[in-house]
């Protein structure tokens, strides 16, 4: 049995009625038999790219045609792990990515567990289990207990869980072909931190020639500039299809089985020209038509053009001429939930948020077959990556544009208003995400003291893990990032205030992460804001050492200060170089010349130092 868990709730809904696209199966397993590492298969937002991926790593239904059936089980036996970035819940940061992959393969590629267990030890537990389930076609013995990836980087994530493993597992075997799925590669790219992850693929080269990705795209993104040519394959769903429209006039036939010919033929024909290709479209309309039971061999109207056409033709129904309804309730609901992070927002954070006035409970009804979460209570958010584009586009949606500046800023000031005397009370949501809206809002004045205020940090730390609160800071920082030629402009001034801020507390907090992510506030109050005041003064920072000291003022608890600094290193270190390969703590006396001996010492932290 599958595990549905791993697919987003849209896909996982749908997928048993997937359709057509064998044409892809063809050119997949020439490229497996290649030495190319990388396929991306492209396609416009609604084209079914997720689907595909979906249905290639096994779920779905099979095929009625035995050769195309056989060619989908050869890709289907390669798989061996399968990712959906989704960028606003977080998927898209490597280590999530690093986390989820490296858990699959322990139980579908034999050895890789023993050769983490390894090569990462203080990372991963890992204990011995008989699997009785069938995950892509492989069973092996072990299962990952615990995986941590605190104190890692992106890249040191994927380097320690997944490249250095996977070399020393196929240098000393074969373990067969190992293909990993990963879907929306560029939402993947919109991560803010210092490695995303086509940039990690890129350095793919120096693994096994086992060892392939298949990712899916938008066409026309910038990951191709990350990913060489020469081990790269593509094809695009839309433009080198050998016939468009066949893939969707196979599932609007097989979805409008209920009419008769020649009704069914008729009502398809229409769609499938309306579609130009794209599966969402179709699903859409008919989805709409069967919604209206006999009314749907009536539909003899022109259908929307494209996707924006189809929600510009719900809301225009929806609304009709009174448009203060979509000013007044349709698009603060709308928009609010298009800037939301995450599994979005729900129903009472929406009514704290936009107030009682507005009728969220209708709107949310109304917009259900375009939003994920179940009324009444939610998290809700937009149901594809499509609607939002729609939402934000004033230059193509001039009639139902929303400004999404304005919808940020309403956020953060919301938690800000209510939580600021007390951020314990907060809910998650704001913690995680407070500082992201208060940016993008462009409400310095709550940005600015936000960053200055320990408590909020004190409390994110109390709720979350360490690693979000750093990927939030880095969110802030990429996004306030200014152009070169606007760094001095005089009106931009607090935004750069504001990423010096930012950029300041994200060193802080993650040179000294290894110390702050054991805290218990119940047994040491001061000891979070003691660590960081003394980390600030050991690093120069003085708007957080002054910040820390504030917080500590407020608690009345006795602390340790840190009031000045020596040297960074020990005058007499020499040379220290990063080992991943070194296991044990060791010393070793070299003899010098002139009297003067050095020390080499090697310790957990898989470092050498001479000395």
């Amino acid at each position: 049995m599958h595990d549905t868990n791993l697919l987003p709730h849209p896909v996982a809904q749908n997928i048993d009625r997937f359709t057509g696209r064998t044409w892809v199966l063809r050119p997949l397993l020439s490229w497996l038999a290649s030495d190319q590492r990388i396929f991306l298969i492209k396609g416009a937002p609604g084209t079914g790219k997720s689907m595909l991926l979906a249905w290639l790593a096994g779920y779905g239904p099979t095929l009625d045609n035995p050769e195309h059936q056989q060619m989908r089980d050869t890709i289907h036996k390669a798989v061996r792990a399968v990712h959906f970035c989704v960028a606003v819940t977080g998927s898209v940061d490597p280590r999530i990515f690093v986390n989820a992959i490296a858990r699959q393969l322990t139980d579908t590629l034999p050895g890789y567990g023993d050769a983490l267990l390894a090569t990462a030890a203080e990372h991963v537990a890992i204990t011995a289990e008989v699997k009785t389930g069938d995950v892509y076609g492989t069973v092996t013995g072990v299962h990952i207990e615990h995986l941590d990836l605190h104190g890692l980087s992106g890249e040191a994530s994927f380097n320690r869980i997944l490249r250095t493993p996977l070399q020393q597992l196929y240098a000393y075997q074969d373990p067969g072909p190992l293909l990993i799925l990963i879907d929306a590669l560029d939402e993947a790219a919109a991560y803010t931190g210092k490695y995303h992850l086509p940039f990690l693929l890129s350095g793919l080269q120096d693994l096994p020639p086992q060892v392939q990705v298949l990712a899916t795209t938008r066409p026309h993104t910038q990951i191709a500039k990350y990913l060489p040519d020469a081990y790269v394959n593509a094809l695009d769903l839309i433009a080198d299809a050998p016939d468009r429209d066949r893939d969707v006039r196979s599932y609007v036939h097989q979805r409008l089985a209920a009419l008769g010919d020649p009704e069914r033929e008729r009502v398809a024909n229409r769609i499938v020209q309306a579609s130009e290709g794209i599966f969402l479209y179709a699903h859409l309309v008919v989805e709409e038509m069967i919604g209206c039971g006999d009314r749907i061999v009536q539909e003899r109207g022109a259908l929307p053009s494209g996707l924006g056409g189809l929600y510009a033709s719900f809301l225009n129904r929806e609304i009709g001429t009174d448009k203060s309804l979509w000013y007044e309730q349709y698009r603060p609901v709308l928009g609010t939930l298009a800037v939301a992070q995450g599994d979005g927002l729900t129903y009472r954070q929406l009514v704290r948020v936009l107030g009682s006035d507005v009728e969220i409970e209708r709107t949310l009804d109304t917009c259900a077959p375009y939003l994920i979460g179940e009324l009444p209570d939610g998290p809700f958010r937009p149901f594809h990556q499509s609607f939002v584009d729609f939402l934000v586009d004033r230059q193509a949606n001039r009639h139902y544009w929303t400004d999404v500046v304005k919808r940020h800023r309403a956020i953060a000031r919301h938690y800000w208003d209510r939580y600021r005397e007390d951020w314990m009370a907060c809910d998650d949501y704001g913690l995680r995400h407070c500082l992201l809206h208060a940016g993008l809002g462009e409400v310095w004045e709550v940005l600015a003291p936000l960053l200055e205020d320990l408590s909020f940090i004190e409390a994110q730390a109390h709720r979350l893990e360490l690693e979000a609160i750093l990927s939030g800071l880095s969110g802030v920082v990429a996004r306030l990032t200014l152009p070169e030629s606007k760094l001095d402009h005089p009106d931009f001034r607090e935004r750069r205030e504001c990423r010096r801020q930012a950029k300041h507390l994200l060193r802080v907090l993650d040179r000294e992460a290894h110390n702050l992510r054991d805290w218990k506030p119940d047994l040491w109050p001061a000891y979070f804001a003691q660590q960081v005041h003394n980390r600030a003064v050991y690093e120069g920072f003085p708007a957080v050492m002054e910040a820390a000291k504030r917080r500590l003022a407020q608690s009345g608890q006795p602390h340790f200060a840190l009031n000045w600094r020596t040297q960074h290193e020990p005058a007499a270190l020499l040379r220290s170089l990063d080992v991943p390969q070194l296991y044990a703590m060791a010393l070793a006396s070299l003899p010098g010349g002139n009297g003067h001996g050095r020390v080499l010492s090697g310790g957990t932290d898989r470092v050498l130092r001479l000395w």
